[in-house]
Formats: structure tokens, sequence, C-alpha cells
């Protein structure tokens, strides 16, 4: 007999969570993969390149080494992105550990945390956790 009760439990993110670990990632989490284009005029249309996913427009993510486009960040990837935290796994099924959705979930998040969550936020990427 079990000796667990097993629960699934909806966790609601804040967007200014989610624009925290944008920041996060692109000044300092992800610059050892990642280098980041933001649409024409971000500033007047979005003020700030964090709230760019959140308005409706896209963060092009590049690999900096090979400036291959890798994905885009927009509302969508984030949602995908955030669901695969959530279920400890990358879009190959490769087990993500889940200190990382805990961190995120418990406001204890940090540079890598963010590293983690971009990654899984872009669906091109070939290189997971």
């Amino acid at each position: 007999m079990d000796k667990y009760f097993e629960v699934e439990a909806t966790v609601r993110i804040p967007e200014q969570k989610i624009m925290d670990l944008i920041v996060a990632a692109v000044e300092g989490g992800c610059h050892y993969w990642a280098s980041f284009k933001f649409p024409e005029n971000w500033k007047e249309k979005f003020k700030s390149y964090e709230s760019i996913p959140m308005k409706g427009g896209k963060i092009e993510v590049y690999d900096v080494e090979t400036d291959v486009l890798l994905g885009y960040l927009n509302r969508a990837t984030i949602q995908l992105g955030l669901q695969l935290m959530a279920d400890c796994k990358d879009m190959k099924g490769k087990s993500v550990p889940a200190r990382h959705f805990e961190n995120l979930a418990t406001d204890n998040d940090d540079a890598e945390t963010a590293d983690v969550f971009l990654q899984l936020s872009i669906s091109k990427l070939s290189h997971f956790c």
C-alpha cells in the first residue's frame, strides 16, 4: 500500500515575477550561451525589454557563438517553459531538477533559475538543462 497522497495543484505566477526572470536572464544568467534582439523601437512601444512578451511582442534569442536564431520568448513560449519547469522535464523528456520550479514558486530564484526558465521557454533550443 502506498504511503503517499498525490495531488495536482495550480500555481499562479505573477507577470512581474516573469519579468524579473527575463531581466536576470538577459543581464547575466544566460550570457554564456545567448544573445538577445528586441523589436525595433521597443522602448517607445514597450517601455522596458522585460515587458515585451507581456504586451504581445517577442524577444529573439540567438546562440552567442554562432549567432543562430534559437527561438523566441513570448507569452506562449513562457507558458510552455513554465509548464516544463513544473513538470520537471524538457521538450525531449529529459529530467529537469525540481528545485528550479520550487525556487521560482517560493521566491528563491536566482540567475540559475532564470537560465533554466529561458532555456525551457525557447522551443527551438537544442541544449536544455
